[in-house]
């Protein structure tokens, strides 16, 4: 199979007869059919509910308008602020101890795994942050018309 496909199904999808699941139920199928004919290496099914996650224009314009001036406001390595802003503002990676359940350390908060509307949210605090210390930035608002971003309370998360 070696590529994966991803479908999102939408509720606009049922007035055209579900097409979308369609596909998606036929690709299952056909990987159930060469698994039994073939064997070869399990397939991994997730169904959920769809978060749409940052984009790579949120992720550039994160490192040209929020990460850069503030390192270079004080004078540090953009990715020595890009560090501090994830532990200031995001919650911290538990890794637990998984037979007592004990809390072992806290590893570094990423942004790879938040929703456009949860990313807005982040800027949005960076934003505030950096007007505390007299550092203007753009607001994540100011961008959302241009990249088609939902409003940081727009987006269900």
């Amino acid at each position: 199979m070696g590529e994966k496909r991803r479908y999102v199904i939408r509720p606009e999808d049922a007035e055209s007869g579900w097409p979308v699941a369609e596909r998606c139920a036929r690709a299952l199928r056909q990987a159930c059919e060469r698994l039994k004919r073939d064997g070869g290496a399990p397939v991994e099914v997730v169904i959920g509910e769809y978060r749409r996650q940052r984009s790579l224009e949120q992720n550039r314009l994160y490192w040209a308008a929020y990460v850069r001036p503030l390192a270079d406001h004080c004078g540090v390595a953009p990715m020595e602020m890009h560090r501090y802003l994830k532990w200031q503002f995001l919650e911290p990676v538990l890794v637990v101890d998984p037979f007592t359940g004990e809390i072992l350390r806290e590893g570094e908060p990423t942004t790879t795994g938040l929703t456009t509307a949860e990313f807005n949210q982040y800027l949005e605090m960076i934003s505030a942050m950096a007007a505390e210390q007299g550092v203007h930035l753009p607001t994540a608002g100011e961008h959302a018309a241009t990249y088609g971003w939902p409003e940081p309370e727009a987006e269900a998360t």
